[in-house]
């Protein structure tokens, strides 16, 4: 009998298929590129995070505000918020006109007028506000407080 000529076969050896690994030296460098901005990008959002944090404790300390409020309390919001953004000698010694001039600087016209009247019924009788109509004025102005500065 003949020697069956399929026994006398080998398998045929095929390459391992080609790695991705080592990359071209431009495809390396354009996922060194991205991991840089990636990194970049994450470093630039958590100092942003970081930053806005007592603006956004603010905030939420003036949602939480009962429907009236006193003028008293609602300066004390924003002086304690200033006091996170610029320097102590800078803001804790201002009070009064001094108080209103300085905020003013982040205050559009329009605002600034609607404090200066709030500051001048500070110490009536009637000193309590809705917070409705002052939660725009707050806000606004929290927010420019917030803007430029890194928080002490």
């Amino acid at each position: 009998m003949a020697p069956d000529p399929l026994a006398q076969l080998r398998d045929i050896i095929t390459e391992p298929a080609p790695w991705s690994w080592p990359l071209s030296i431009s495809a390396s460098l354009v996922l060194l590129a991205l991991s840089v901005a990636l990194g970049l990008g994450l470093v630039w959002v958590w100092h942003r995070h970081r930053h806005q944090r007592p603006l956004r404790c603010a905030l939420q300390e003036l949602q939480a505000l009962p429907d009236t409020v006193t003028i008293t309390d609602l300066s004390g919001l924003m002086k304690r918020t200033a006091l996170c953004y610029y320097p102590r000698e800078q803001v804790a010694s201002l009070s009064g006109a001094d108080w209103a001039q300085w905020l003013a600087q982040y205050q559009a016209p329009d605002h600034q007028r609607q404090w200066q009247q709030l500051q001048q019924r500070q110490y009536q009788a009637n000193a309590e506000v809705r917070r409705d109509g002052v939660t725009a004025l707050l806000t606004h102005t929290l927010k420019r407080l917030s803007k430029g500065r890194k928080p002490c």
